[in-house]
């Protein structure tokens, strides 16, 4: 019998059943539409709320926090060997202020013999790190 109650030969009936197939699959596949639409409109949200955590995490050890001397030397040497990185314009991990920072840019190598960096800022706030850890600032997924 179709919808109506009305009597279907064997003809009809499978004509009749490849029709409710065939509404029945592109229900499904609305279904699914609207579940990768939703889906895809959620991903972004996740991702951000998600890389927001991990930025928070991603505190970088630096050997020394301190600020240029008004004659561009580094203030503070303590532990620092030619070749370490100086960064500037950073911000410092709320965590640990003291030691770690988040961002930055890199402004050249500290070199021992004169204590001053060798990029183009010599005032205001400077973290000294080693390579391995301006690698991890600087290059994240590396």
């Amino acid at each position: 019998m179709d919808n109506e109650g009305h009597k279907l030969n064997d003809a009809e009936k499978t004509e009749w059943s490849e029709e409710r197939s065939k509404t029945s699959v592109s229900g499904l596949n609305l279904s699914r539409r609207r579940l990768v639409r939703g889906a895809a409109v959620i991903a972004p949200l996740v991702l951000t709320l998600r890389s927001g955590a991990l930025a928070a995490a991603s505190c970088t050890g630096a050997k020394v926090i301190t600020v240029f001397e008004t004659n561009g030397k580094v203030s503070n040497t303590t532990g620092l060997v030619d070749g370490d990185i100086c960064v500037t314009n950073f911000n410092t991990c709320p965590t640990s202020p003291e030691s770690k920072i988040i961002g930055g840019v890199s402004d050249g190598t500290f070199k021992a013999s004169s204590q001053k960096c060798s990029g183009t800022v010599s005032s205001g706030p400077v973290a000294i790190l080693s390579s391995q850890s301006a690698t991890s600032l600087f290059n994240p997924a590396g």
